[in-house]
């Protein structure tokens, strides 16, 4: 095949073969004699590759990739600060070419447009973009994982292709978390560097990844499995001070105790706040164990004395036996000399850790000789307590901040009860202190939500919204607010009756504003339309078992109930009849077999008076969780 079409005609072929996956075609083209260099770049949009095309269209062909790098195309040519931004493609403006408009808004979707910035190599496209198999080609055919170009100042810096896909998201139109994290791997095996400059912003991926926004895609544990490779196989180099805060930042949301104490030793030497740690004890990090994080659900106590001081401090113990002493020497050595940690730095690594939930990593923050201010880091936001309790999970770790100064008001009460279902991470933060509900304020807002500052009535309009039941599903859901009902009474909550109310409130009451009176009863716009909504009002109101409103309690109750009253009543009635009566409608399934422990007493529930019996009825339907 002799190629004998101008470049212009070329260059539409070419790129509208790209677009519609037509890999044998492209290999075709490019493989003709004569055809034209010049249709290798789209001069129409500012320089944009082909290369670039073919990763923004995820083509994987392994042939068509090497056909167009035998023509020329750079592997890591990043896209010239002249191509054509985002917003002027999704425009389809300046494109003189009349192919390449319909082309573009055919092909090229928002994310597509959004993932072609000046400064990025193909390879960083397609990681951006999520799509696997065109960038292990592009490693395979030699791509740089560490490229990005130089872009005017002004212009927003581009993604190495690490960063371009760590710094993703589904919901932005990034990778979807399994493509990311597939990709990642393959990135850090062709040797991606996740403490080298994101580009995209000031400090490193690593650093970077532990936004929250980031952590869906599941990145930065990956990150921290190759750091700590590479701690095991002696090869782990920080470079700087800055580059090993940021590692204790990254390990302490991640609870890598072990990858921590190295960082820690490493910035601690570099401040000159401490004599160079042996080659021994550093050399007991590299072999230590790995994360301390345990649920709040676990029998785990915030107690001192359960925990073992040396274990838990952070302290460097003995020498390990794996050969690493001298390279973990040379690390610590390697320090730069009179290096600060700045506050924010050290800020980040505690809120970090508070956010991982780690006991160890906490104790050792707390006896580290680096200026730590708790109290500070406490000020800001939320505060330790609220963020360890609501992500980290640890009511060790939750306890463990309260003994060192960190505090609890309602507005961060308030916010986990937003931002968790768990009753955990709740009973946890209650057990260290129960903030007074002030009667002349109505409303705060919390986790962005205004709603009342009372708890028990913050819970229930939580429940109201249905925040959580689309995740938990309506009867998880429903369990776990009666649990945290129940949680918040024991600690001393009550329904709250506003009174002289500091100024005009107004509460949304069927898509309309409110002004409410004063006095204020919340309970005025809870209206139970399901018997859920009743179950928590009764428990909200703390109102007990009676009869007249045992028909809104859990059916596993009541079934429970009329199985003990009617084993009492058919042991009062006695004889054959009442047997053949019992055994009929256990046969048709009418009544539930008794449990065990009933079952094992039935015998004198007959001699009982009915009023004993509605009492031990009325104890046992508390807690109504249990029911549920």
């Amino acid at each position: 095949m002799v190629f004998t079409r101008g470049g212009a005609a070329a260059q539409e072929a070419l790129f509208t073969a790209l677009a519609q996956g037509r890999a044998e075609e492209v290999v075709r083209m490019l493989q003709a004699p004569g055809f034209p260099p010049v249709a290798l770049t789209l001069d129409q949009a500012g320089g944009i590759s082909a290369l670039h095309w073919a990763a923004a269209m995820d083509c994987s062909n392994a042939a068509a990739l090497a056909a167009l790098q035998l023509r020329g195309v750079s592997l890591d040519e990043p896209l010239p600060p002249s191509a054509a931004p985002p917003a002027l493609l999704l425009a389809g403006l300046g494109l003189r070419a009349p192919w390449l408009r319909p082309l573009i808004e055919q092909h090229l979707s928002n994310a597509r447009r959004a993932a072609l910035l000046p400064g990025m190599t193909p390879l960083a496209v397609a990681c951006r973009l999520g799509h696997t198999e065109c960038a292990e080609q592009l490693l395979r055919l030699g791509a740089d994982p560490n490229a990005a170009g130089p872009v005017p100042q002004g212009t927003p810096k581009p993604f190495t292709p690490l960063s371009a896909v760590v710094l993703s998201s589904d919901g932005a139109g990034g990778a979807p978390a399994p493509a990311a994290a597939r990709i990642t791997q393959l990135l850090l095996a062709a040797g991606a560097d996740p403490l080298g400059h994101s580009s995209r912003r000031r400090c490193s991926t690593l650093r970077c990844a532990c936004g929250s926004e980031f952590l869906p895609n599941r990145t930065l544990p990956l990150l921290l499995d190759h750091l700590e490779g590479q701690l095991s196989a002696g090869q782990l180099a920080f470079g700087s001070g800055d580059a090993a805060a940021e590692v204790l930042v990254g390990a302490a949301r991640c609870c890598r105790l072990r990858l921590f104490q190295v960082a820690h030793e490493f910035v601690v030497a570099a401040a000159g706040l401490r004599q160079l740690p042996s080659t021994a004890r550093l050399a007991a990090a590299g072999g230590a164990g790995g994360s301390s994080h345990r649920p709040v659900d676990s029998s785990s106590s915030g107690s001192d004395e359960e925990v073992d001081d040396e274990s838990r401090s952070g302290a460097i113990g003995s020498a390990g036996s794996d050969g690493s002493d001298s390279w973990l020497g040379r690390l610590a050595r390697g320090a730069p000399a009179r290096y600060q940690p700045t506050p924010q730095q050290l800020f980040e690594v505690l809120r970090s850790a508070a956010l991982g939930g780690s006991v160890d990593i906490l104790r050792a923050i707390l006896r580290s000789p680096l200026p730590f201010d708790l109290a500070a880091a406490d000020a800001v936001g939320k505060g330790l307590m609220a963020h360890s309790a609501t992500h980290g999970g640890c009511a060790a770790a939750v306890a463990l901040l309260h003994g060192a100064g960190a505090r609890l008001d309602l507005q961060r009460l308030l916010y986990v009860l937003e931002k968790t279902a768990s009753p955990g991470p709740v009973e946890a933060i209650l057990a260290c202190e129960q903030p007074k509900v002030p009667t002349d304020s109505p409303t705060v807002k919390a986790s962005g939500v205004l709603s009342f500052s009372c708890p028990i009535h913050r819970l229930l309009h939580i429940h109201k919204r249905g925040a959580h039941a689309a995740a938990l599903g309506p009867a998880a859901w429903e369990r776990r607010a009666v649990v945290l009902l129940e949680a918040l009474r024991a600690a001393g909550y009550r329904p709250a009756v506003f009174r002289a109310l500091r100024q005009p409130t107004f509460v949304m009451d069927r898509g309309m504003p409110v002004r409410v009176g004063d006095p204020f009863d919340p309970f005025q716009f809870f209206r139970p339309s399901t018997a859920a909504d009743r179950r928590l009002l009764l428990v909200a109101r703390g109102e007990v078992w009676s009869p007249a409103s045992h028909v809104n309690w859990p059916d596993a109750f009541k079934a429970a109930v009329r199985c003990l009253l009617l084993t009492a009543n058919s042991k009062a009635g006695g004889g054959k009849g009442s047997v053949a009566r019992r055994s009929e409608r256990r046969r048709r399934g009418k009544a539930p077999r008794l449990a065990g422990a009933v079952a094992a007493s039935s015998a004198g529930l007959h001699s009982l008076p009915q009023e004993l019996l509605l009492k031990i009825v009325g104890l046992a339907a508390e807690p109504m969780s249990r029911w549920l």
